[in-house]
């Protein structure tokens, strides 16, 4: 087990994530998920789908309650190769904005800072940097916007508009809007950390449909 790669998957019980754990699983590679609370259904239903991988001890959940605090994730992510960071807000209900988007931002920062710290240590260590890449999953509604197409969508573009309407509307906004504004502000911290930090890892993100 401990010449295996491991990957650390936050918000493992997400539905994306649970399909991503089955296929890092299928890859060889053991899994270690990270959910907010072990007794909840979809935490218990995941460990008992992959009851045979964790008997085997190829999959391992672990509790972080609280995405956004500083050091959340300093235990998750010991001893891990690569990072896939799912674990975000998903609520479509109108409400709570800074709950939403603070979250969402805090969260990403939380486990890019121990992230970090864990490369750090194993190179002082002089294990040349066990973790090699940080991929975060944001969402193409950090970039597409309703406008009249033909468009082709880029790096470079963002959902402006999710951002104007949150400013403006608050809470009252709609659900969808304030989870794009979410995937906006998070990936725009999930950048301007990297820009400033430089860090030894890989990092990349993706936005799936």
């Amino acid at each position: 087990m401990a010449s295996r790669r491991r990957v650390l998957i936050t918000g493992a019980n997400g539905y994306i994530a649970a399909q991503t754990v089955s296929r890092f699983l299928s890859a060889g590679w053991a899994v270690r998920g990270t959910v907010r609370d072990l007794s909840s259904p979809s935490a218990a239903s995941l460990a008992a789908h992959f009851a045979s991988a964790q008997a085997a001890g190829d999959f391992e959940l672990v509790v972080v309650r609280d995405i956004k605090a500083p050091g959340a994730f300093d235990a998750a992510v010991c001893g891990v190769q690569a990072i896939a960071h799912l674990a975000t807000p998903v609520v479509f209900d109108s409400g709570n904005v800074d709950y939403i988007i603070g979250t969402a931002v805090q969260g990403t920062l939380s486990i890019l800072e121990s992230a970090l710290k864990a490369a750090a240590q194993d190179e002082e260590g002089g294990g040349g940097g066990s973790l090699k890449s940080f991929v975060m999953m944001s969402s193409v509604s950090a970039v597409r916007m309703n406008i009249p197409g033909p468009v082709t969508f880029t790096e470079k573009d963002w959902n402006t508009r999710a951002e104007v309407e949150v400013k403006e509307a608050g809470d009252k906004a709609f659900g969808h809007v304030i989870y794009a504004a979410s995937k906006v502000a998070s990936e725009r911290a999930f950048w301007a950390w990297v820009d400033e930090e430089k860090p030894p890892f890989a990092v990349t993100v993706l936005c799936p449909w």
